[in-house]
């Protein structure tokens, strides 16, 4: 007689195998990765244009939520292409007609959600530099040099500051669909989940970079190994294994939209590739109780977080006595007195005084997640802002204990970097900063429509 437990084994076993498979087909692209994860893919709902948010970015209402937070879950698998246009001056009217086009037949051929795709379009400082005009005031936007000369001091000439024209964002829960979805932007197929593909981005955009990644276990997506084991542990959801989003860290997508002009409803996008280059030291060098401390802060216990920080929802609040905001507020006292801080302590710091919320709104909206390409553990974190300077003021709070809003120059932190939060365990690869107009300017728009 067979093991009764052995047919859930095999299932689970073989659950892991299908999304490793899919997330190895979505990192290595092209037309055989895709007919091969479309055989062991899901149908998936045709879409329609009509109804669609104006907010490129609106995605929260069309994704299912964390039971925990309420906070909307993003989808599994992640494609990030970065884009340079390859016409000469500004772009045509057809050049607009074109990529219009091609974007409104995955809208037609996939519905927007989690189950089928959802993805923006921004565009860089070096894009809108092919205009006589300039972008109008309160859009935000700042080149990534900026958040690398005021923010990462300490390694800003090993940092790329990308300069893509275009960056495009495609999410969903199917990796099939985002290969689909990049084989019929650039002309590999005439056909996409029945819908036929009479235009496309060719001869308008060239690709400059591609980037995958994925939401889920990064225990069984990763093959580094710490002497002869996987650092990351069971249950994990990224590297460093806690749960960072929770209702006083994530602000809504109204809270992270321009409010003026005629960009009005976009918003602003910062792009970056972090290498998580010391995860195995976060593991091997810290029991859980002080990478509790280094995530979290140095009030947190593991009691009260859980392994995985799960303990904590819906807020991050160390208890029921103490808020996250006390807790910012010790940030220098605990680095003098106990030479450690923590993470997400030093960024409650950033938060912006909201009647609405108990400690201060905070200002990025993250659409981040683990990645593993080139073999290496990565983070891509995407985050949407109302203005880049938002973004910096919260790399400021991250980088320096000694950080205050009113400080255009603060100095350098004391605490030694493997005490500084996460700051040790990752290193900044390249900054990449972006404006997300409205879903009616997404196609090549001018600098000032």
């Amino acid at each position: 007689m067979p093991c009764p437990h052995s047919r859930s084994t095999d299932d689970e076993d073989h659950g892991i195998e299908r999304r490793e498979f899919m997330k190895t087909a979505l990192a290595i692209g092209g037309t055989s990765a895709m007919f091969a994860a479309k055989a062991r893919g899901e149908p998936v709902l045709q879409g329609s244009t009509e109804g669609l948010p104006e907010r490129q970015y609106a995605w929260n209402d069309f994704m299912p939520k964390n039971g925990l937070t309420g906070l909307a879950k993003t989808p599994a698998h992640h494609l990030q292409l970065l884009l340079d246009y390859t016409g000469d001056g500004t772009p045509t009217e057809d050049d607009r007609e074109q990529v219009e086009a091609a974007l409104r037949t995955l809208e037609d051929a996939y519905e927007w959600d989690n189950e089928g795709l959802m993805f923006t379009i921004g565009y860089s400082l070096s894009y809108f530099d092919r205009f006589d005009e300039d972008l109008p005031e309160g859009t935000g936007m700042r080149p990534p040099e900026d958040i690398i000369d005021e923010t990462d001091i300490a390694s800003s000439g090993q940092i790329t500051a990308d300069h893509a024209d275009a960056h495009l964002h495609l999410a969903s829960k199917h990796a099939h669909v985002l290969l689909e979805a990049e084989e019929a932007l650039f002309g590999a197929v005439d056909e996409v989940n029945g819908v036929d593909v009479e235009t496309d981005l060719s001869g308008v955009f060239e690709k400059t970079d591609r980037r995958t990644g994925f939401i889920g276990n990064p225990k069984e997506r990763w093959d580094e190994d710490l002497q002869g084991k996987n650092p990351i542990e069971e249950g994990a959801s990224v590297f460093f294994g806690f749960k960072s989003l929770f209702t006083d860290s994530q602000p809504s997508e109204d809270d992270v939209a321009i409010q003026e002009g005629p960009f009005a409803d976009g918003t602003t996008e910062q792009v970056s590739l972090l290498l998580d280059n010391n995860v195995k030291q976060w593991y091997n060098k810290h029991d859980i109780e002080e990478r509790i401390e280094r995530m979290y802060s140095p009030s947190h216990t593991l009691d009260e977080t859980g392994r995985f920080g799960r303990e904590l929802a819906p807020t991050s609040a160390p208890s029921d006595e103490k808020s996250m905001g006390e807790a910012a507020t010790e940030t220098a006292e605990d680095a003098e007195e106990k030479g450690v801080v923590g993470h997400a302590q030093k960024l409650a710091r950033a938060r912006v005084d909201d009647p609405d919320w108990e400690d201060g709104r905070p200002l990025l909206l993250r659409r981040d997640f683990p990645s593993t390409d080139g073999g290496r553990a990565h983070t891509q974190f995407i985050s949407n802002q109302r203005s880049i300077d938002d973004f910096i003021s919260v790399r400021k709070a991250m980088a320096f204990v000694d950080w205050n809003a009113d400080d255009p120059d603060p100095a350098e932190s004391e605490v030694q970097l493997k005490d500084h939060g996460i700051q040790g365990h990752f290193k900044v690869q390249s900054r990449g900063t972006y404006l997300v107009p409205p879903r009616d300017l997404r196609a090549l728009p001018p600098a000032n429509p």
